[in-house]
């Protein structure tokens, strides 16, 4: 593996000419190349493992794991995103495919019922605990039993170290989505970490059907919405807003993806007159183009 930015060769400005670059030494670009090396290399490693004793994927294997690891076996999707460190779509097209083996359920979230959340069945819950085992055999055989005990220690500080750069909310933290009260459970724990002493903010998508619109909400406060009209068999979105200062956080992109789940829940069809989500199914065609009606695709650019 080559990454021409850590290195300065000759096809490079020098120092002076780039605005004093601090490249990397070879002692450092070797531990970055060895780094995007095991990123690249260990969850396909982890997936081979899954996929054959399990017939689940790296992804779909923590998706289980969470929603076993929760009050109730279940959590609000926009939650288990975060936890699972995935885009709303990508989230939405794994939950269908282990919906139709019959692994979760998804519906309303009877608290609130402008959410939409995810359940483990019991299907599911056997399958995690079948699949455990060997995932966490393969974990130490990979790295855990790679290494002693004071470079263990020394991995999971680097980590924490990186990890309060890259997620300084820790909102990723899976020890963050309100875990069992009951300790231990069939699958492995999480242990607590530095992290842990930070709250995330509260993320929640929902409903409002007496404004028709979705909104999203920080903390209690929403930060953005999307306007819809509904007719017959359809719903047209209109107008998607994030406040300026939540920006740049996928926020909008969790807004539309819910909004699409739900009107896809609802056996309903999306006109998505809105630019925004135009793009979002242009971007997503596999998971959300075909709630759009056939005979209207051309007027949004799609045949």
């Amino acid at each position: 593996m080559s990454d021409p930015a850590v290195h300065r060769t000759a096809a490079l400005p020098a120092a002076d000419d780039a605005g004093a670059v601090r490249w990397l030494d070879p002692e450092e670009r070797e531990a970055w190349l060895n780094l995007l090396r095991m990123v690249a290399k260990l969850p396909a490693a982890l997936d081979a493992q899954l996929e054959r004793d399990a017939g689940l994927t790296l992804f779909e294997y923590t998706i289980l794991a969470m929603l076993s690891e929760q009050s109730g076996y279940t959590l609000r999707m926009s939650r288990l995103a975060t936890v699972t460190n995935a885009s709303p779509s990508r989230l939405s097209h794994a939950a269908r495919h282990l919906e139709s083996r019959g692994y979760l359920e998804r519906g309303a979230d009877p608290e609130d019922g402008r959410c939409i959340r995810a359940t483990l069945t019991d299907a599911g819950l056997a399958l995690v605990v079948r699949a455990a085992p060997g995932h966490v055999a393969t974990a130490r055989d990979l790295v855990v039993d790679r290494v002693d005990v004071p470079q263990l220690r020394a991995l999971r500080l680097a980590a924490e170290r990186i990890l309060a750069r890259i997620d300084p909310d820790g909102s990723s933290h899976p020890d963050r989505a309100a875990p069992r009260a009951t300790t231990g459970g069939p699958t492995q724990s999480h242990a607590s970490g530095t992290l842990n002493e930070r709250t995330p903010m509260t993320i929640d998508v929902h409903d409002s059907p007496g404004t028709q619109r979705y909104e999203i909400s920080e903390d209690g406060t929403v930060v953005g919405f999307l306007t819809y009209r509904q007719g017959r068999g359809l719903v047209d979105l209109v107008h998607a807003e994030v406040d300026p200062d939540h920006s740049g956080r996928g926020l909008a992109g969790q807004l539309v993806a819910f909004a699409l789940d739900d009107v896809r829940r609802r056996q309903l069809g999306v006109l998505p007159h809105c630019p925004y989500v135009q793009r979002y199914i242009d971007g997503h065609q596999d998971d959300y183009l075909d709630l759009v009606p056939a005979d209207r695709r051309p007027e949004f650019g799609w045949s």
